[in-house]
């Protein structure tokens, strides 16, 4: 049976079996050894028309072509929301374990607070605290699965949701024209897109080399280099677009490469078997 909750690990000693791992699953750098080569770009100017924008577009293109993870800074979300949202998160993590259980989210719930994952039959947990639900589309919204404690949870979570749907289309829609799509083209493509609320909480652990955050490639963030897993360094009020922003830029280059083969020739194959 899985702890409660971490709280009532952190204090031992020596990491409960639960969370070993094998040996060629534990962490191969050093959990506060980062890099400062992941990039960092700057959104100023991203809302207007010309060769700003245009810049915004390369720097975004190359992180996705190079490593498939950038942070972005100067985006647009107040930082006192930012703020709010991580003392919310502290102050929620923070509650004693019968508090943070009374969203235990284990059975198959479709949102609230577990240990480790929503995943069933784990052989092995990970050493963090999860609280997640889904935020988008809104008519998907469960509201008996978002904590009411600490008191705002909700009201800065909708708005916090909100700003971050806004980002991720304007950086949807800086991709689309970079692939001389339509600028809606992705966005568009992603109108029901799900968005979840995931907030990960990795309590002090007693021996950090035995196990890991999260499975099997980031703790907190962790991307390779070659063949060389680093650690991305965190930026505060920085907001960090992972592998399905690469994802979508591929998909789309697919679909248009589609397009141009089967205007040159008439015999080229479906979409969906190219795309598969």
């Amino acid at each position: 049976m899985a702890p409660g909750t971490l709280t009532e690990l952190a204090g031992e000693t020596k990491l409960n079996s639960k969370f070993v791992r094998d040996e060629d699953e534990r962490p191969k750098v050093a959990y506060n050894e980062f890099s400062t080569e992941i990039p960092v770009i700057s959104l100023a100017g991203i809302d207007d028309v010309g060769e700003k924008r245009g810049e915004i577009c390369r720097q975004i293109v190359e992180a996705c072509e190079n490593w498939g993870v950038f942070q972005v800074v100067d985006h647009g979300v107040d930082t006192s929301l930012v703020a709010d949202m991580t003392r919310l998160a502290r102050d929620f993590f923070a509650l004693p374990p019968e508090e943070k259980l009374k969203f235990d989210m284990s059975g198959g719930k479709k949102g609230g607070f577990i240990v480790s994952s929503h995943l069933q039959g784990e052989s092995v947990q990970d050493w963090r605290e999860i609280v997640t639900y889904f935020s988008y589309p809104v008519r998907n919204r469960d509201y008996s699965r978002w904590p009411t404690k600490p008191e705002g949870w909700v009201k800065v979570t909708e708005e916090y949701s909100e700003r971050l749907m806004g980002l991720a289309c304007k950086l949807l829609g800086v991709l689309s024209e970079a692939m001389g799509l339509e600028k809606e083209a992705l966005t568009n493509a992603c109108v029901d897109m799900d968005q979840k609320i995931v907030v990960n909480y990795y309590p002090k652990c007693p021996q950090p080399d035995l196990t890991l955050g999260l499975k099997p490639t980031v703790y907190p963030l962790k991307v390779r280099e070659g063949e060389k897993p680093i650690l991305e360094e965190p930026i505060t009020f920085a907001e960090m677009y992972k592998r399905k922003m690469s994802r979508d830029i591929e998909l789309a280059r697919l679909k248009k490469l589609a397009k141009e083969e089967h205007d040159h020739k008439e015999a080229a194959k479906p979409l969906d078997q190219i795309i598969a």
